[in-house]
């Protein structure tokens, strides 16, 4: 009987080896079919993308590997692939896996880093802000100088900011040689992501006018005061204006709706009034950023005035160079007291312009200090000749969060 146990139990020693044997076999002869297909899969996808179809090739990886492969160079491509697609919150979330696991070199970072400003874009493109910004203040984290995040920061502006700015001109007319200073003065601070207030000075004195000689300005001072409310791809602003000048004094005010993230419209309407009556002007205009470094704008103005209604052509362009910004505005077709509350411009002085544009160019010393130039012209009417003028000025950001 213990003999009998003894080859009963060599037997069954025998039999667990020959099995384990066997499991071997297959399991290798299974990791060299699974290495085979995924190196087929592989090979697969790479001709795909070549060919363009990118969704086709990812839907290649996806079958081989799953949507969150465990091994890097899968999940390294998968993201890639998803950031092809414009997919960014995709592409974010498998880059970040791919930094966490065996073998991740700097690809997988970079790759993080467009990922997380192309995430931006799409959350602003949705409306939502806060999330936009915090994507692109993750990329920034990761690489100071990605420009697609700083051009998106730029485009929304901190959370809470308090950030004056002073320009300093000069103005002069063609038509008798006579010039003005101009000293514009501008105090925004933003409460949070939905509201935000300002309030702008600008003085505009012609030493002529000054001492009681003829001039083509004249002394005049600019108040202007107002809030704009945001929520998701919409904003409201609503400003009050007064202007004291030597001829007398205008007040008005100015309505402007925007709805859009990357592409949208504008709608700006205002009113001034003063002794010769009512000033208004309607101005339509759609803009589109053709990518995150440019954005092109175009529309109307119509402007009504002491019973005449003229209609100018209007069309701008931004462009972002990394810490370099250009800003490029200019019109075709009468325009009077042409309102512009966004910088140092020329308000025309009473005359009617029938062409004009500016060029503004801004550059980010850091990330508290930003200077500016500008040169505009105007086009008078009647061969009155034209105004130009040429600024510069500074802003400084006290608070930011």
């Amino acid at each position: 009987m213990t003999v009998r146990r003894r080859y009963v139990r060599a037997a069954v020693h025998a039999l667990a080896i020959a099995t384990l044997i066997a499991a071997g076999a297959r399991v290798s002869a299974a990791q060299e079919v699974a290495t085979a297909a995924t190196t087929q899969a592989w090979t697969a996808s790479l001709a795909a993308e070549s060919t363009g179809d990118v969704r086709h090739a990812r839907a290649i990886m996806v079958t081989a590997f799953g949507e969150h492969p465990d091994t890097y160079a899968p999940c390294v491509r998968l993201a890639w692939l998803s950031l092809q697609l414009n997919r960014g919150r995709e592409a974010a979330e498998l880059y970040r896996r791919a930094r966490q696991l065996p073998g991740a070199l700097l690809e997988a970072t970079q790759g993080l880093t467009l990922a997380l400003a192309r995430a931006g874009y799409e959350e602003l493109d949705r409306g939502n802000i806060p999330s936009a910004r915090r994507h692109w203040q993750e990329a920034l984290r990761l690489d100071a100088s990605q420009a697609d995040a700083l051009a998106g920061l730029d485009l929304v502006g901190p959370s809470a900011s308090l950030t004056p700015e002073v320009w300093g001109g000069h103005v002069t007319s063609t038509s008798n040689a006579s010039s003005a200073n101009v000293l514009y003065v501008q105090v925004p601070a933003r409460i949070n992501d939905h509201v935000s207030v300002r309030g702008v000075f600008r003085s505009a004195l012609s030493p002529g006018a000054a001492r009681g000689t003829t001039s083509a300005f004249e002394s005049q001072q600019e108040f202007f005061g107002g809030a704009t409310v945001e929520q998701g791809v919409a904003a409201v602003e609503v400003i009050g204006l007064r202007l004291h000048a030597s001829s007398g004094d205008t007040t008005g005010g100015v309505a402007s709706l925007r709805v859009g993230g990357r592409a949208g419209v504008t709608l700006t309407a205002s009113g001034l009034n003063n002794a010769t009556g009512w000033n208004t002007q309607f101005m339509p205009e759609a803009f589109v950023w053709v990518s995150p470094t440019l954005a092109l704008a175009g529309g109307l103005r119509v402007t009504t005035a002491t019973s005449t209604t003229t209609v100018s052509g209007i069309a701008g362009a931004t462009v972002n160079a990394g810490a370099l910004r250009f800003d490029i505005a200019g019109h075709a077709g009468t325009e009077r007291s042409a309102l512009t509350v966004a910088g140092p411009t020329i308000l025309s002085f009473a005359n009617d312009t029938t062409a004009g544009g500016s060029v503004t160019a801004a550059y980010r010393v850091d990330r508290s200090t930003t200077v500016f130039a500008q040169l505009q012209f105007e086009q008078l009417s009647a061969s009155a000749g034209r105004y130009m003028s040429l600024a510069g000025g500074i802003r400084f950001t006290l608070s930011q969060k």
